[in-house]
């Protein structure tokens, strides 16, 4: 996958680019061109963005976030985790999102699809992060609360396990439509 001087990929770019037209199409162009929606770069950079596709979208382009392209870039794979940073060197996990959830409290549908589709819930980071509100945290802590269901947890597996590619990985797979859905968040 083509990449910046600094480490970007074009779903990098096309995710964080502010006010970008028909920006649902083109990532969808590149997700089925098999552009790796949970790539990073190690390299911190100014210029270009550097973390994954979904958190370059909800960190720039605030209250200009849609529902149906979080849902696409989830449904192609897209990792969610609510941590912020971690342990004593403050390093940050790439995909976790808390930081950025300032901008999508306001959006049920948005807010419900990263709350399901979560692999991690820290509630150590949920308690100390100052970018949300309390009714914010407290919601957070509630799904970071619960156990995962078995389906939910098995689905995450395989999903991590297919990679790139995801739809077309599951539509192949010996299993009803209603598991398949089931596993792309089409439900």
């Amino acid at each position: 996958e083509e990449r910046t001087e600094h480490g970007a990929t074009p779903l990098m770019l096309a995710c964080s680019l502010v006010g970008l037209k028909n920006r649902r199409q083109i990532v969808e162009l590149l997700l089925n061109k098999n552009a790796n929606v949970n790539a990073y770069s190690e390299q911190v950079s100014y210029i270009d963005p550097y973390l994954p596709p979904l958190i370059e979208y909800l960190k720039n382009n605030g209250c200009d976030i849609h529902y149906d392209v979080i849902s696409l870039l989830i449904k192609f794979g897209a990792k969610v985790s609510f941590r912020g940073y971690l342990g004593v060197v403050r390093a940050k996990d790439p995909f976790g999102i808390l930081h950025f959830m300032h901008n999508v409290f306001g959006k049920k549908d948005v807010c419900h699809l990263l709350f399901v589709a979560a692999c991690l819930y820290d509630n150590d980071s949920i308690k100390h992060v100052n970018t949300i509100n309390v009714e914010a945290k407290k919601c957070l802590m509630s799904y970071g609360c619960r156990p995962r269901e078995l389906k939910h947890l098995c689905r995450l597996y395989i999903r991590d396990r297919m990679c790139t590619g995801l739809p077309e990985k599951v539509k192949i797979l010996p299993l009803p439509s209603l598991v398949k859905s089931y596993l792309l968040f089409d439900l």
